[in-house]
Parts: structure tokens; sequence; C-alpha cells
């Protein structure tokens, strides 16, 4: 996988937990999804050689 792939993403994980919790599809507060969040990220850029 190549970087520009990778840093879309990531910001898509980082972006999606606001927006999901708007529409009502994740409960509040979003720090609750921070090690998801961020074991996702290690693993997109991980593979991303």
């Amino acid at each position: 996988m190549n970087l520009g792939l990778s840093l879309a993403l990531v910001s898509g994980c980082v972006l999606n937990i606001p927006r999901m919790i708007n529409e009502g599809a994740l409960v509040e507060p979003a720090v609750q999804y921070t090690d998801e969040v961020v074991d996702a990220i290690l693993r997109i850029f991980r593979s991303a050689d």
C-alpha cells in the first residue's frame, strides 16, 4: 500500500468518529474510541511498506 492511500485511510479513521457520533451511530464521548483508532492507524501504517 502506498503512503498516500495510507494517509487517506488514517484521515477516514480519525474523521469518521465524530461524524458517526453526530449521526447517532456511536455514543459519546469520542475519547472512548481512541485506543481502537490508534490500533487501526498503526495497522494501516505497518501495511504501508
